[in-house]
């Protein structure tokens, strides 16, 4: 490394130790969305010291998978992802300390995408790095997590919730997919772990407590280190978050001389400007064309049979792309359609490349169409910026969304992603969705209720729907593509839909599993139809020619 980089990186590290704590005055759930989102910086730079041999602390580097060709993505998260979240409250308690946290990440990106092997490779810029962090957490909140048990305590739950997340995410069909996925699971539970309850204010804890939740911590490790299912981290996460609250609620122990009403007498948060919200949401707009190429290429490998290459492009386009994506979606007011893109991109896409599934391209069809939507909503959130402003700067964000973590009421339980397994067999409704602008409404579930629980349960339904989907797609994607440039479109199309939906009810009368319901029914329902959409035009056409 030149000599100039080395003084370059050590005068960051003089400026950021150096810095005052004044700090603007930011209310209590700000508090927790920053300071989380400061841990979850640390929790990516703990991740590439692992990745490049550094100690892994309570697991083993087995169970972390650690490989230094990993540390390149841990490198890019700190600031591509979690720095745009923090920078203008950064920015707006001290100038030179947001300079410093950005110029150290950047330079310690560099650093490792330059080759980095070991940890000795980037010492410096990890340890500026660390320094940086630590200053520009100093100026935003004052007193950090790991010296007020409360917010701590709430940082630590909002951590908790994050790694059960990641973890659910790197698990697909029992085995780690995204081992990435996996790392940051780790590493946001040891950060939860030992820097923030085994911080300073540990002795402030009562010794049954101390027990409690060292034995809680220690319990998530051994669900991550078995590969357990992840519906027991979540609980996991569910009850010790809760607890932590419901502590602090009480006023247990240390913690009771924290704040009765969290929101009183505080300030908003610094807002992004109109500027910065344009920006993200383009840049993001710009990264669904990447997802859209990545996958693409993937559809060309698997037809080709080169389904391991597939497998990776797959995760590439969810990684690298569709990650640095989410919060800008959940900001433009789409956190559903969020959710319906990372579950068929990273549950069900995966799983069925895995199988050698002959789903697959309808599959990519369908994120395909998801991510038009997608791509539509932040070019119209990037045109006007000015809605996105006057909120929670942090509303929207998984680990925030609906949670005050120190409230007295428990959290509430994450919405379930529609259930990739019934949506595999048929592909995605395409017309109805872009007609109705998103999967979740309930005009396209009745729809998918039909065709998953009534026509797929029988092979004569299954055979009708087989030569079905090789008509509909042959033409539904471009409908789709047009609907969503024209809101007339949308709105006749809708018009014209709403008889057939109607129709459709009458098959939810159909026995699960019965051919003759399901082919009495059917032709009862394509009568009905076939009266509506060329009968009636046909005799209305009839009468006024005579």
């Amino acid at each position: 490394m030149k000599r100039t980089s080395v003084a370059a990186l050590l005068a960051v590290a003089l400026l950021v130790a150096a810095v005052p704590a004044a700090h603007a005055q930011l209310s209590w759930p700000d508090r927790v969305a920053y300071g989380a989102a400061f841990y979850e910086m640390r929790g990516h730079l703990d991740a590439l010291a692992i990745n490049l041999g550094g100690s892994p602390g309570p697991f083993s580097s087995d169970s972390f998978m650690a490989d230094p060709s990993r540390a390149a993505f841990h490198a890019l998260h700190p600031i591509g992802e979690v720095y745009p979240r923090i920078e203008t409250a950064v920015a707006s308690a001290d100038p030179a300390v947001n300079d410093a946290l950005r110029a150290s990440l950047e330079a310690l990106q560099a650093r490792v995408e330059a080759g980095a092997v070991s940890t000795g490779d980037v010492s410096a810029e990890l340890n500026a790095a660390r320094q940086a962090v630590d200053a520009a957490q100093r100026v935003t909140l004052g007193a950090g997590a790991s010296d007020d048990a409360a917010l701590g305590a709430a940082i630590a739950a909002s951590l908790i919730r994050l790694s059960a997340e990641e973890y659910k995410e790197a698990m697909v069909d029992g085995n780690v997919e995204l081992v990435v996925e996996l790392q940051d699971a780790y590493a946001f539970l040891d950060v939860a772990h030992m820097d923030i309850f085994r911080g300073p204010t540990y002795m402030e804890y009562a010794p049954d407590q101390q027990s409690r939740y060292d034995a809680a911590f220690n319990a998530f490790y051994a669900v991550y280190d078995n590969r357990n299912d992840p519906a027991e981290s979540t609980a996991m996460a569910l009850a010790l978050s809760e607890d932590l609250a419901s502590t602090f609620a009480r006023g247990e122990g240390a913690m009771d001389s924290g704040p009765g009403d969290m929101m009183d007498g505080m300030d908003a948060d610094p807002m992004m400007s109109s500027e910065q919200l344009s920006s993200g949401f383009e840049g993001s707009a710009e990264r669904i064309n990447n997802i859209r190429t990545l996958l693409e290429v993937a559809r060309a490998e698997y037809m080709g049979g080169n389904s391991l290459q597939a497998g990776e492009l797959v995760r590439e386009a969810y990684l690298s792309e569709f990650e640095f994506v989410e919060a800008d979606l959940d900001s433009a007011g789409q956190p559903l359609l969020r959710q319906s893109i990372e579950t068929t991109l990273n549950e069900t896409l995966i799983s069925e490349v895995r199988r050698n599934s002959p789903d697959v391209p309808q599959t990519i069809e369908r994120v395909m169409a998801q991510l038009s939507l997608a791509e539509t909503a932040l070019m119209e959130a990037a045109a006007n910026p000015g809605m996105m402003e006057g909120g929670d700067m942090m509303e929207g964000e998984d680990m925030m969304e609906g949670e005050d973590m120190m409230a007295t009421e428990p959290p509430a339980a994450p919405v379930p992603p529609t259930a990739p397994e019934t949506e595999r067999p048929g592909g995605g409704c395409l017309i109805a969705t872009a007609a109705y602008g998103t999967e979740m409404a309930a005009e396209v579930q009745a729809l998918r209720e039909v065709r998953d629980s009534a026509l797929l349960s029988t092979g004569a339904g299954a055979a009708f729907m087989s030569a079905f989907n090789e008509v509909y797609y042959s033409f539904s994607p471009t409908v789709a593509d047009w609907e969503r440039e024209s809101p007339e479109l949308r709105a006749a199309i809708r018009a014209i839909i709403t008889p057939m939906l109607a129709s459709l009810s009458i098959m939810s009368a159909a026995e699960p599993g019965s051919e003759l319901d399901v082919a009495a029914l059917g032709a009862l329902v394509i009568a009905l139809n076939a009266g509506l959409y060329v009968g009636a035009p046909a005799a209305i056409a009839w009468r006024l020619r005579r």
